[in-house]
């Protein structure tokens, strides 16, 4: 059904239809929706599902499964046009997370579709501040619901998944203030919940604390149940780790 309606209407796959395609949460393949190019000042009656653009060069095309589909970078930017900011957010890390795009390709689509006033610019643009080339993406969902939570309570943003250590290795961390010696790790209940994991946990802490960090653990159940626990105890993290910089 959705190659036919690629067939029919002469375009490539878009819109909630290519978000299915290419596995976005949350989005189903049919009724199909299609894009496909015109030139500028032609217009044609409104068909359901069926879209128009001025703007579709083939590199923003690829295939799937042998169906004309728009490529993730550029089918973020539609969806944009018509999603909340928040939502957005959390397409592009899933998107970036399983290298469907990269901090590279989103920032020169941004720069593209910016000379040709395509919709869902401003939103795309207040993702893409907050996440440069360099940018690496939460790596679950527990991870991405605490950014989330930081960024709400109008915590400092942090670094995420960073090597710590010179010539001896302490560890990488879940996330590293910028401004102080502060580390927030987030436990998940399934890798911290044994009497080995939790002892591991320790002697992890125990060598950070020795190095001046200041470190503050946060769990599952805090995230999902008791975020007002979490925060505050972050914030008195920061207030220590502030003290041991000087």
């Amino acid at each position: 059904m959705a190659m036919t309606a690629v067939l029919l209407g002469g375009g490539v796959l878009s819109h909630g239809s290519a978000a299915a395609l290419w596995a976005f949460p949350g989005f189903q393949l049919l009724p199909a929706a299609t894009t496909h190019a015109r030139p500028s000042g032609r217009h044609r009656p409104a068909v359901a599902g069926l879209h128009r653009t001025t703007f579709l060069p083939p590199h923003h095309v690829t295939e799937v499964a042998g169906i004309p589909v728009l490529t993730p970078s550029r089918l973020l930017f539609q969806l944009a046009g018509h999603l909340r900011t928040e939502r957005m957010a959390r397409l592009t890390d899933k998107a970036w997370a399983r290298r469907l795009v990269s901090g590279r390709s989103l920032h020169e689509m941004c720069d593209e579709l910016s000379e040709h006033g395509r919709d869902g610019m401003r939103v795309m643009r207040e993702v893409l501040e907050a996440r440069p080339i360099g940018y690496s993406p939460p790596e679950s969902n527990l991870e991405a619901r605490w950014q989330e939570l930081m960024q709400k309570h109008g915590l400092p943003t942090m670094r995420r998944q960073v090597e710590l250590g010179g010539r001896e290795w302490l560890g990488r961390v879940d996330f590293l203030a910028d401004d102080c010696p502060l580390i927030v790790f987030v436990d998940g209940e399934h890798w911290h919940s044994s009497v080995l994991d939790r002892a591991a946990d320790a002697r992890q802490q125990a060598e950070l604390e020795a190095a001046g960090f200041a470190v503050v653990r946060v769990t599952e159940h805090e995230v999902w149940h008791d975020v007002p626990a979490a925060i505050a105890r972050v914030r008195a993290g920061w207030r220590l780790a502030r003290r041991l910089a000087g």
